[in-house]
């Protein structure tokens, strides 16, 4: 199955959903009974999961879907890999140099002097195998050592600690807030020059625009009230004094 997965993929030809073949996915068509005319139900549910005749033509004869089936059977299937019990924090950060995929982790048992193993965490390529790529893995303790050399190189690093990065998204929440508020007043401000105009030049009459000069005046209030209150509670918690202008 490998085999015809790695054929495949060195000929160009994508699966349905346009990825690359693997062992599995040429395993799940040689399974699959809608070639010989049937249809599955609930297949991924084994109690409820049962096989009925299609009205469809089959296009591949019986006694050789069963052949593959039992050969199937007797093939070792090999189970997904199991997450290590030590950290292996790099994983789903590290791609592939050659070919550009994700690393996934692999464990290897290695003896020791005494006799006992030893587990070695490393990072390989998802479709090394399947696409031909030339990369090969790299141990999780060399990763260690390059992240560790590449932070000491950062002359300007200095760790964040919780509380700072608290206080770090409460001052992007403010920045954001006043954007907010500073567009609500900037509308108010041209509804109030818009409604000047109207009165001077008598579109509308002296009461009506004493009415909506109150109206914007209020709105104005009210939002700048809420927004001091709201620099005045940030200030309180240490945060960076905010100017309107």
């Amino acid at each position: 199955m490998a085999d015809i997965a790695i054929q495949l993929n060195l000929r160009k030809i994508p699966t349905k959903s346009g990825c690359v073949w693997e062992s599995h996915t040429i395993r799940t068509i040689l399974k699959n009974c809608n070639y010989v005319g049937k249809v599955r139900y609930a297949a991924r549910d084994k109690k409820r999961a049962f096989e009925a005749e299609g009205l469809h033509e089959p296009i591949i004869e019986e006694k050789l879907f069963k052949q593959v089936q039992q050969l199937l059977s007797k093939s070792r299937k090999l189970n997904s890999t199991k997450k290590p019990l030590t950290a292996n924090y790099y994983m789903g950060f590290l791609y592939c140099p050659d070919c550009g995929n994700k690393l996934l982790t692999h464990n290897d048992y290695r003896k020791r002097k005494d006799g006992t193993l030893r587990r070695v965490c490393s990072y390989r390529c998802e479709h090394g195998m399947y696409i031909g790529c030339t990369f090969k893995s790299v141990v999780h303790s060399k990763i260690d050592i390059a992240f560790e050399e590449y932070m000491k190189n950062i002359s300007a690093f200095e760790p964040i600690t919780e509380i700072d990065m608290v206080k770090k998204q409460e001052k992007i929440k403010t920045e954001q807030l006043l954007q907010v508020y500073m567009e609500k007043l900037g509308k108010l401000k041209s509804r109030e020059s818009e409604t000047l105009n109207l009165y001077i030049d008598g579109a509308v009459e002296f009461e009506e625009y004493r009415n909506m000069k109150s109206k914007i005046d209020n709105a104005i209030a009210e939002i700048t009230v809420d927004l001091l209150e709201r620099l005045d509670g940030d200030n309180q918690d240490g945060g960076d004094i905010i100017v309107i202008r």
